[in-house]
Formats: structure tokens, C-alpha cells, sequence
């Protein structure tokens, strides 16, 4: 029987991604809370705080030795790829908003004017 590579191996968390690493105790009381699972473990004193377990079939979650929680694994990649995609569309509303405050102060005077003189219905 062959033995299998450790290089050909999956990652046991996924990696962290863009400075992303949400893979760790979500309990406030917890000793271990923000505390991401290590990529690797041994024996003994070198094992981690987390164990990875299945909670389900193809659904890996972390036991947190600590307190007992039970943080399911995200991809990291993922949440990045959300994060920046809800951020060009914020930055588009956020510049939407600049317009329309920009209108709001265009009176000649300098004074706030709700509503330029052009489109004052009469």
C-alpha cells in the first residue's frame, strides 16, 4: 500500500485570503474566540485548539476544545470576493449620494437650495 503524499493533501482550514481568516471560535466568552485553527497539528503539545469535524455529509466544522462551539469552516476566498463586490457597490451609492448632495448647495447665493430654480414645476 502506497502512502499518501502530505503534498497532496487538502489544507485542513482553508487559507487565508486578502488578510481574510474567519476560521476560528465564534463564542465572546471563549479564551479561543479570534483565534484562527492552525493549518497544521500533531500530537500532544503540538495540537491545536480546534479539532475539524463533520456535522454533516461534505459540511467540516471546527470543535473549539475550549468551550464545545462548533464554527462551521468558510472560505475565505469567498468572503473576500463578497466583501469586494458589496464594496464597489456601496463605493456607487456613496458617489450617488455625493451628486445629489452637491445639487442640494448650488444655489447662486451659496444657500442651500432644495430644489434648483430649472425644475420647480409651475
Amino acid at each position: 500500500m502506497q502512502k499518501k503524499s502530505s503534498g497532496d493533501s487538502k489544507p485542513r482550514i482553508p487559507p487565508e485570503h486578502g488578510g481574510i481568516q474567519v476560521n476560528f471560535c465564534k463564542n465572546p466568552d471563549c479564551e479561543n474566540y479570534g483565534i484562527p485553527a492552525a493549518q497544521t497539528t500533531g500530537r500532544g503539545a503540538r495540537r491545536d485548539r480546534y479539532a475539524v469535524v463533520g456535522a454533516g455529509r461534505q459540511f467540516p466544522v471546527l470543535k473549539c476544545h475550549t468551550c464545545g462551539e462548533y464554527p462551521p469552516l468558510k472560505s475565505n476566498q469567498g468572503i473576500a470576493e463578497e466583501r469586494e463586490r458589496l464594496g464597489a457597490y456601496l463605493m456607487s451609492v456613496i458617489s450617488i449620494i455625493e451628486g445629489a448632495i452637491f445639487k442640494i448647495f448650488e444655489g447662486p447665493t451659496g444657500r442651500p437650495v432644495l430644489f434648483p430654480p430649472a425644475s420647480v414645476p409651475t
